[in-house]
């Protein structure tokens, strides 16, 4: 279950962003964002903080610059696409480094903590953990509860519910003995509700999650209020209590609604992806004189490469027959592994190809780039599981996302893939549930058909069908021999 909590980056923010020093046009835009930010409008949000991030750059105007990633990542945070916050933390954190402003690698350590700890990489939020506790922030109060904080979360990432619960009252005193503002206790209170609920103990859940209903209501803390929406709503049905289930289920779904307008998000992503892909491509441009030099040398090794995976792949078979299955499990798990990196080499592959100004096929004339850039566009979407497993996710659907046509973008998976957009798909959920399945640690206790609802298929007759199809094996024979 996603809890999506602001970072508190925005108190240093604002002041920051307003401050008397800070007039370039960069920050201006960065006037009008937190307006909108403020009256939970991310996607609008969202837009300004991409023109002042462009033009923060323009203007070498670093500090903008990091404001616009921090509430950039923050908005990704809140709407539970910890990927692309930690992406954004991280070129925030390193950015505080190289212009040596402790303050705001404070506040990105802290905030990095809570995406590593929500997203479930313990092992990560413990590393920039240690460097919080070494870099404090000048509000003392603020940085100390923040530690306490993230000590919780991170226990919870590790499945230490109790302890997890120790530290959050611990939280809670200290933002209550310090008069902290009412939010850092409801926090603690919704944090600990939806802990107990996780338990079973859904009559503790619905207790702590009443106790932050009305001071939610009252400060008008709506992203708070999306998740104590959400754990009353399945508390009650828990409970068998269908009334009060369906109450707070709709005014959760309302609020949700509201709150995050997911094709609107999704159009604001896609302009803040369009400028990174404009960077991307100035960055290689300036590279292609090193890269043409390099071209022959590079083909030579991919040459000798090839052909020892080939000599590689005649004597393993010629070997290990009687271990075929095995090896094909280790296969697609490299395959998961190297997804995230698919992107990349797809574009290296792009550039090899033949240098024609225009590709013409059944009629769809497109320049080379804007092939490209629609490709990398598209990626850029399946590759965010949140977005594909929608069991309802279509060809329409991914065609408004990257600002296109089915035309084209069908025209594009065929020409590059030789395969349809359903099989596209397939293959996309089919890569997210092999991971989940051999990933003991994280997915160890969830059923398959768990899994195959998280990623996008509604009965297992046909994830069955679609994991067969790509694996050639079902997902409890995958499962099986992933484990030995």
């Amino acid at each position: 279950m996603k809890l999506r909590y602001i970072f508190f980056i925005i108190l240093i923010f604002i002041v920051s962003a307003t401050h008397a020093e800070t007039q370039t046009q960069s920050a201006a835009l960065i006037k009008k964002a937190l307006v909108l930010y403020e009256e939970d409008n991310f996607p609008q949000a969202m837009k300004y903080f991409t023109k002042s991030l462009e033009m923060a750059e323009k203007e070498k105007d670093y500090h903008s610059y990091m404001v616009s990633i921090g509430f950039i990542s923050n908005i990704y945070f809140n709407s539970g696409d910890y990927g692309r916050c930690i992406f954004y933390q991280l070129k925030g954190y390193n950015l505080a480094i190289k212009q040596k402003d402790k303050e705001m690698q404070a506040k990105y350590l802290t905030n990095l903590v809570a995406a590593y700890s929500k997203s479930g990489n313990p092992i990560k939020a413990k590393e920039y953990f240690e460097l919080a506790k070494k870099t404090p922030s000048k509000d003392k109060a603020n940085w100390e509860y923040y530690i306490l904080y993230n000590h919780a979360r991170i226990l919870m990432a590790e499945k230490k519910h109790f302890e997890a619960i120790s530290y959050h009252e611990k939280a809670l005193d200290f933002a209550i003995k310090n008069n902290m503002k009412s939010e850092y206790a409801l926090f603690q209170y919704c944090e600990i509700g939806n802990i107990y609920q996780m338990l079973g103990d859904y009559d503790k859940a619905i207790y702590y999650g009443l106790k932050c209903l009305d001071p939610a209501k009252k400060i008008n803390e709506r992203d708070l209020l999306t998740s104590v929406y959400k754990m009353l709503g399945e508390s009650y049905s828990m409970l068998g209590d269908s009334i009060e289930a369906n109450k707070y289920n709709n005014q959760y779904y309302k609020l949700q609604d509201s709150l995050f307008n997911r094709m609107n998000l999704y159009s604001a992503g896609n302009e803040l992806m369009e400028y990174e892909n404009r960077r991307t491509n100035e960055q290689i441009d300036s590279l292609v004189g090193t890269i043409n030099k390099q071209f022959v040398a590079i083909a030579i090794i991919s040459l000798l490469l090839i052909v020892l995976a080939i000599l590689s792949f005649l004597l393993t078979k010629s070997n290990r027959r009687l271990h075929s299955t095995q090896r094909l499990l280790i296969k697609k798990n490299r395959e998961l592994m190297d997804s995230e990196s698919h992107s990349k080499s797809l574009l290296e592959q792009w550039v090899e190809k033949d240098q024609r100004d225009d590709i013409e096929t059944n009629n769809i004339v497109m320049s080379k780039e804007q092939t490209n850039h629609l490709l990398n566009k598209i990626l850029e979407v399946m590759s965010d599981i949140n977005v594909i497993a929608n069991p309802d996710f279509s060809l329409n659907m991914l065609a408004d996302a990257v600002g296109s046509n089915t035309k084209y973008v069908s025209w594009v998976i065929n020409d590059t893939y030789h395969k349809n957009f359903k099989t596209f798909l397939n293959e996309y959920r089919i890569r997210e549930a092999c991971k989940r399945l051999s990933d003991t640690e994280h997915y160890g206790n969830i059923t398959i058909q768990a899994i195959y609802y998280e990623v996008g298929y509604k009965n297992a007759v046909s994830f069955i069908r679609a994991f067969k199809k790509v694996n050639g094996m079902t997902p409890s024979e995958y499962q099986k021999l992933s484990g030995e």
